[in-house]
């Protein structure tokens, strides 16, 4: 048998060329690269909105320093579900704080809230923001609005948000009511 020594030494070459031609990538710590990111899915514009998820800050301010607190503060994310990400839309924004136990379901919201709040389609509009999570919007809410008090005589209440659309669509609650404490801190003897 006659064997070509040309064909014989392409082929050889073109064998260890393959097997020494690989390359993998990895991370510092031995894991693999991750994927290339990708653009979460859009959310249609005629989406309706079917779940909302309200941030709360840490405490509500006292900023009138008469050690009570009466401004709260959170971020409002309205959303389409399944669509991921969070989304601006014309509508008015129903907050309510209760005694506690008194604020009943958010789909059947108590009927003697301690304060109420709607938050219109117009001013909406100014509290657009976007974060991290994407599309919301950054509310603060005063017990001190229109002339009232922030002595409501409790240290915690019911808190419920619904959002209700500017087209008539059902209102949307937020998943349960929380409960905010309104407690006042400890003065210490001397100050």
């Amino acid at each position: 048998m006659n064997v070509n020594p040309f064909i014989c030494g392409a082929a050889c070459a073109a064998i260890l060329g393959v097997a020494g031609c690989t390359q993998t990538v990895e991370t510092s710590d031995g894991r693999p690269m991750p994927p290339e990111p990708r653009a979460a899915p859009t959310t249609p514009d005629q989406a309706r909105v079917n779940a909302i998820a309200v941030v709360l800050g840490a405490k509500p301010a006292d900023t009138n320093g008469n050690l009570r607190p009466d401004l709260i503060q959170m971020q409002v994310f309205l959303f389409s579900r399944p669509y991921p990400s969070p989304i601006w839309r014309e509508g008015t924004l129903d907050v309510r704080i209760y005694r506690s136990g008194d604020a009943g379901d958010p789909r059947s919201p108590g009927p003697n809230p301690l304060r109420t709040w709607n938050v219109t389609p117009q001013v909406m509009e100014t509290l657009r923001t976007r974060s991290l999570v994407g599309d919301g919007y950054a509310i603060s809410l005063s017990l001190l609005d229109d002339g009232q008090t922030d002595a409501l005589g409790v240290s915690a209440v019911d808190f419920m948000v619904r959002f209700l659309p500017t087209d008539g669509g059902e209102a949307v609650p937020m998943a349960e009511v929380r409960p905010i404490s309104l407690a006042s801190p400890v003065m210490s003897p001397g100050r």
